[in-house]
């Protein structure tokens, strides 16, 4: 078998170079969008949270809303 020329190394080194560059891109990227859908979860877990407390406290509301009415029913 024939030995690689220095011009082969050099140009396989140099391949070697930007495939890792790449690779440390594109998982710098995936960190970046991990991160960014981490906080959009916080967001909707919190937005989800506040609705829920909301509809609690309207099913709340509207319970009352019944005996309210008789109530005021039972005034006329």
């Amino acid at each position: 078998l024939r030995r690689p020329g220095i011009e082969d190394v050099a140009v396989l080194k140099k391949e070697l170079v930007q495939v890792q560059t790449l690779m440390d891109n594109m998982t710098l990227e995936r960190e970046k969008e991990s991160e960014k859908l981490k906080d959009e979860c916080k967001k909707l877990q919190t937005e989800y949270a506040n609705s829920e407390a909301t509809v609690s406290q309207l099913r709340s509301e509207l319970a009352k809303r019944p005996q309210e009415v008789a109530v005021s029913a039972g005034l006329q």
